[in-house]
This record gives C-alpha cells, sequence and structure tokens, in this order.
C-alpha cells in the first residue's frame, strides 16, 4: 500500500521524510538527501516514477491523458507493494477541472500523513526558496490556480507540473479524506515535540520502534545539523543557489508580513485557518512593511 506524505509546499514534509528515512534505516542513513537518492519517498509527480510504474513515455501524452497516467501510476504501485511504500506529493488532492477524475483513487493507499504548517510562516519560506517577495509568496496561496510553475521557473526536468491550488482548497482537499485514511500533522507539533509526533506516526503505521529509536533519529535531523550538512554537501532538492533547510522557525510570517499581505492572505483563507487553530489576527508589534 501507498502511505501518503503529503502537504503543501514548504509545510516540513522533507524533515518529516528524512526523519522517516533514519528511522526505517535504523539511522544508517545520513541527511543531506540521501533519503531522496536512495528513492525513499519519491515524489509522485517525478516522471521516473510514473513511467516506472505504467511504461508510458509522459512526453507524448496530453494534459487529460497525463492525468490518466499518474491515477493508474498510484495504483500500479500500491497494487505492487508488499510493505507500507512512502511516497511525497504536493498536488491538491480535488480534480484540476470540473470532470476530471482526481488524482487519487481509494484504491491507492490507504493512509495520508498530510503535514499541515501556517500559511505565513509557509509564505515566508516559499519566499526564501523560490527567490520571491513576500507579496508574490502570499499570492501563490491565495491562488487557486497555482501550481509548480508558480513557484519555480526552472525546466521541470524530471517532474511533471502539478497543481496546488489556495493553501485552504489544499488542506480541505486531503483532510476530506475518511479518518481513518488521513493523520493529520501540524508542522508547529512536530517542531517543538519530534520525538512525540513522529511516535503518533510510528503508531498510526503499526510499526514496532522503540523510543530510543526515535529519539536518535530526532537529534541526526535537528535543523542546525541538517543545515550544516547542506552548507558542506548541498541537498539535492534546493534551488540552484539557494538554501533548502532556512531554519524552520514558527512566527515568522506574523512578523514579517505588511499588514496589508497577512489581510489578504486570511480573507483568502481564515476559515480553514481558523478551523485548523491557526489566528487570524496577528501580534501588535511588527513591522509595516514586507521585506
Amino acid at each position: 500500500m501507498l502511505i501518503w506524505l503529503a502537504s503543501y509546499p514548504r509545510s516540513g514534509n522533507t524533515w518529516l521524510r528524512l526523519m522517516l528515512h533514519d528511522i526505517l534505516t535504523d539511522g544508517q542513513s545520513r541527511p543531506g538527501g540521501r533519503a531522496a537518492r536512495n528513492g525513499f519517498a519519491p515524489i509522485v509527480s517525478s516522471r521516473s516514477f510514473i513511467e516506472r510504474q505504467t511504461d508510458v513515455q509522459t512526453s507524448d501524452l496530453n494534459d487529460r491523458e497525463l492525468n490518466a497516467c499518474r491515477r493508474a501510476a498510484h495504483d500500479i504501485a500500491a497494487g505492487k507493494a508488499a510493505a507500507p511504500f512512502f511516497v511525497k506529493v504536493h498536488d491538491n488532492h480535488q480534480p484540476v477541472g470540473a470532470g476530471e477524475d482526481g488524482l487519487f483513487s481509494p484504491a491507492a493507499g490507504s493512509l495520508a500523513i498530510y503535514l499541515l504548517r501556517d500559511p505565513a510562516d509557509v509564505a515566508v519560506s516559499l519566499a526564501g526558496f523560490a527567490g520571491i517577495d513576500l507579496p508574490r509568496a502570499v499570492d501563490i496561496l491565495c491562488d487557486d490556480h497555482a501550481s509548480r510553475s508558480h513557484i519555480t521557473r526552472q525546466p521541470h526536468h524530471d517532474q511533471v507540473a502539478y497543481h496546488l491550488g489556495r493553501w485552504s482548497n489544499h488542506v480541505s482537499g486531503w483532510l476530506s479524506r475518511p479518518s481513518d485514511q488521513v493523520l493529520r500533522i501540524r508542522y508547529e507539533d512536530l517542531h517543538r515535540d519530534p520525538a512525540g509526533q513522529l511516535r503518533i506516526v510510528i503508531g498510526r503505521l503499526g510499526l514496532n520502534v522503540s523510543q530510543a529509536r526515535i529519539e536518535a533519529a530526532v537529534e541526526r535531523t535537528r535543523f542546525d545539523h541538517l543545515s550544516r550538512q547542506e552548507r558542506r554537501h548541498g541537498f539535492n532538492e534546493a534551488p540552484a543557489g539557494r538554501i533548502f533547510f532556512r531554519g524552520g522557525r514558527i512566527g515568522d510570517g506574523r512578523r514579517l508580513l505588511s499588514d496589508a499581505d497577512f489581510a489578504r492572505l486570511v480573507a483568502a483563507n481564515g476559515a480553514v485557518m481558523t478551523a485548523q487553530g491557526y489566528a487570524v489576527r496577528r501580534p501588535e508589534t511588527r513591522p509595516e512593511t514586507s521585506r
């Protein structure tokens, strides 16, 4: 079966994948991109993943055919997996257009682990990752038509285009799955108590892992360790010339977004922010303009 590691970009997906990989390999892996290079939790928008499952050349397909091919790839991978097979996904759970089948059929995977993060902090992290200003990052989180191409202008290489949509629709889509098919993990909780949140994930997966092994994985994947590893050896998911592990702080968005940008973010996403425990008001002390 497939285990979806799903999130809006810049919400902690890679960090969780590195921790899980460390746990599952009992510390034999090391940070710095090895999880991805070793094939752990490949992203499902990868052309190589789709083509390996379906034996279809993705470059030959139109958008509707590609959507059907991707759905088939998920079903095939799920059918072949004798043990839990982790995959990363940033796609919106909902169909891109009216009348289209969704990418995620009930047959493909029994559990989605959904990483959720305060959208104000997502905007700050996204701006740094994509090399854009904060107003543009907020635009993306408020855009029903946002896609991978809005985040990076670099060639897709081994990834097909994927649909994100606005932050609130992305969250609602994944969390609309039946309760036995989705586990919500808030980035803020993972940041404050990584070992406790990993214990929840491991328990939901039905794996027998000691607390000592979990705590060792947390120590080996601390942000300062990951950042140091990246500066020494690079990281395969970082955009050219930019840093992937920027610090992972909580609360930057509410300090750094301008009043106007924060108001736009709330206007487009406020109902879901409130439902997921994120305040739609901000601290009184803050800069007056975006940086």
